[in-house]
């Protein structure tokens, strides 16, 4: 199978000849059918679906340049998540036929990681067979498994550092045209919270979580002046438009990542300097009325958090009754709250539809009356494992950059434990934007266990 590498080394004149000219035909025929400007896009957007296909990173890179595309002005949420699979499995089924072309052996085994994501999906699926509604869980599980394929993808593909290089300016690419396209909003005289590519800020926000590390990584720890820039860029506008979600689960995620990032890194300044802002913010909502109003307005404390407050406790009832093996998932409010009449301006608003999904805003109660206490037990195992690999991946290095982007993760995974208390989720969401938070680990994972290193030295 032919690779981009193998084009660019090729010593056959002939070879480049023909690759020149069917570069320039393609052009030339795209400029003259589609225009000057729609004639470039395509053409762009066609090299870019080639280098792909031809690429062994292809799939993983995919994965990073279109998950996040959810919705897309003026094309339609269905035509666009058919595209992004019809391009997603062209990509799969060559990269599996290159595979068997170089009779190359898939080297993902099960560790210690994977073992526990299937501990917790075999569990689940177990418990789906007592479920209220056992093949909507099922199918809910089999959606969910395709994250550890996510993973297992990114691990396996990733060869050398290059490749490592690569997936990182694919990342800055989502983040930067997801925050410009937020940004342009308001240049439009609209305002509202940045949601990017996605429907929901809350999504947006989780994305932006899972995506921050690894190019304030690249920002920390590249050499090059100008390749410092555009990622000190990307994460710039990265951490303002998460800012502009106005998702609280997300600032607290964001938070508790530069909180654990700066302690695994023992940077005292910066601990002293946050430190010293979060008191003085403190002091300053307790001491001053016209701040704490609007601190209060700002943060929606008195509107969402209270019906968080009335699904929490339906949901805590409901595994009280079933406290080992739950409900199943793909719940319905009926499911969690029964029949009885509502009381209460927040209860009604939390279950203003019946026929509504259950979803209780934190995944841990979602999953404790999904699956039960084991399988809380489960996915608190999954993140231990999660931090336990990358504590030993950091301690196991002794090149700095590969130290660095461990923290990073460490601290994505710290903050992914503190949003999944109020939201789904990057572990086990209902998006495409959880696949950042595993294709981040996939490539750190092939980074510590294949030995590479992310800049030259």
């Amino acid at each position: 199978m032919f690779s981009i590498d193998r084009i660019a080394r090729t010593k056959s004149p002939k070879m480049r000849h023909w690759v020149v000219a069917f570069i320039d035909s393609t052009l030339v025929g795209t400029l003259a059918l589609l225009g000057p400007l729609a004639g470039s896009v395509f053409f762009i957007g066609l090299a870019v679906l080639l280098a792909l296909i031809i690429s062994p990173v292809g799939l993983t890179l995919a994965l990073t340049l279109l998950s996040h595309l959810a919705e897309v002005s003026g094309i339609e949420f269905s035509t666009m998540r058919m595209a992004k699979y019809a391009i997603l499995i062209v990509i799969l089924w060559i990269t599996l036929l290159r595979y068997l072309s170089e009779k190359k052996a898939l080297g993902v085994g099960l560790g210690e990681i994977e073992k526990a994501f299937a501990l917790f999906i075999g569990w689940s699926l177990l418990c789906s067979l007592f479920a209220v509604r056992p093949l909507g869980s099922a199918l809910t599980l089999m959606r969910l498994t395709t994250f550890l394929l996510v993973y297992l993808v990114a691990k396996e593909t990733i060869e050398n550092s290059s490749h490592v290089r690569l997936f990182l300016w694919a990342l800055l690419i989502s983040v930067f045209s997801s925050s410009v396209f937020s940004f342009a909003s308001l240049a439009s005289g609209k305002y509202a919270r940045f949601t990017g590519f996605f429907a929901n800020p809350n999504a947006f926000g989780i994305f932006l979580n899972s995506s921050i590390p690894l190019l304030l990584t690249a920002l920390l720890t590249c050499r090059q002046k100008a390749t410092r820039f555009l990622f000190g860029i990307g994460t710039l506008l990265g951490s303002c438009a998460l800012l502009l979600t106005w998702s609280r689960a997300s600032w607290i995620a964001l938070f508790g990542f530069v909180l654990t990032f700066i302690l695994v890194e023992r940077r005292k300044k910066a601990v002293i300097a946050l430190a010293s802002v979060a008191v003085f913010a403190v002091i300053a909502v307790l001491t001053s009325a016209v701040i704490y109003s609007s601190f209060y307005h700002l943060t929606r404390i008195g509107m969402s958090s209270n019906r968080r407050i009335v699904l929490w406790q339906h949901g805590i009832d409901a595994a009280v009754d079933r406290p080992i093996i739950g409900y199943g998932f793909d719940l319905r409010n009926t499911d969690v709250r029964g029949e009885a009449a509502m009381t209460g301006i927040s209860e009604i608003i939390s279950f203003r539809r019946s026929d509504e999904g259950y979803n209780p805003h934190c995944l841990y109660i979602a999953v404790l009356v999904g699956a039960g206490v084991p399988g809380l037990i489960l996915v608190l195992m999954i993140y231990y494992r999660l931090l336990k690999s990358q504590c030993v991946a950091r301690s196991g290095t002794s090149y700095k950059a590969n130290r660095v982007m461990h923290s990073a993760m460490i601290g994505m995974i710290v903050g992914s434990i503190l949003n999944s208390m109020f939201e789904m989720g990057s572990l086990l969401g209902s998006g495409s934007y959880v696949i950042y938070f595993w294709l981040s680990l996939g490539v750190t994972a092939a980074v510590s266990e294949k030995k590479l290193e992310i800049w030259e030295r």
